[in-house]
């Protein structure tokens, strides 16, 4: 997560059109960091076999949605940008992907149609604004079994940073993150249990604000 000092009105027009950079993107995304990597398979060990999972933010399908295919899980992906997901239709033909925007996607609608065996949202959240990423936890959490796991990542820093803009590929995107706590103890106010917390990029003290990676689980009410 990186950042830019010269912010301007970060409430306004902060969706993150990946359209722009989509052949940029499929181009660099077509393996997970190691320290990814190693997050997402404990979540596969903690996702049902031949499951449904839910890969909100899903892009273009790879690395993770092609990986959870191959495991024998049955993808739905949600993403705002078309052409990602013409690209994602293509990589994995056997998903399902729908167009979307993660504060709009109906995730209780989705559940009560599918047997929901776990929810991936990485590397998503921190294109929209605070409130908003509070609101589309609350429907994840609310949707899921228990028992269910959710993997998600968001903004690395222990402490408060207010939300800026920076460029990927030349485009100007939008970035905000709840410190690390703050964002653990709401994930727990909705019910879920804190299972595994990565520092899968550490800060650099500059421009690199870092990424946590976090593995919840539904726990019984």
């Amino acid at each position: 997560m990186l950042n830019n000092q010269n912010s301007k009105d970060e409430t306004l027009d902060y969706k993150a059109d990946y359209d722009l950079i989509d052949k940029h993107w499929a181009k660099m995304r077509t393996a997970l960091p190691e320290k990814d990597q190693l997050l997402f398979n404990q979540f596969f060990s903690l996702t049902a076999p031949g499951s449904t999972v839910l890969d909100i933010g899903c892009g273009s399908g790879n690395p993770i949605a092609k990986q959870m295919s191959k495991k024998g899980f049955n993808i739905h992906g949600v993403d705002r940008s078309a052409q990602l997901l013409k690209q994602a239709q293509r990589n994995i033909p056997n998903a399902n992907f729908k167009q979307a925007e993660i504060e709009e996607f109906d995730v209780q609608r989705f559940s009560n149609n599918h047997t929901l065996g776990g929810i991936v949202c990485w590397d998503v959240l921190f294109h929209i604004p605070r409130i908003q990423q509070a609101k589309a936890i609350e429907k994840m959490a609310k949707s899921m079994k228990v028992n269910t796991p959710i993997i998600l990542s968001s903004g690395g820093s222990e402490t408060d940073i207010p939300p800026f803009r920076d460029l990927m590929f030349g485009v100007e995107f939008f970035y905000d993150a709840f410190p690390i706590p703050e964002l653990i103890h709401l994930c727990e106010s909705f019910g879920l249990t804190l299972i595994t917390k990565s520092m899968v990029n550490v800060p650099d003290g500059k421009r690199d604000k870092g990424r946590v990676g976090l593995i919840f689980t539904k726990h019984p009410s």
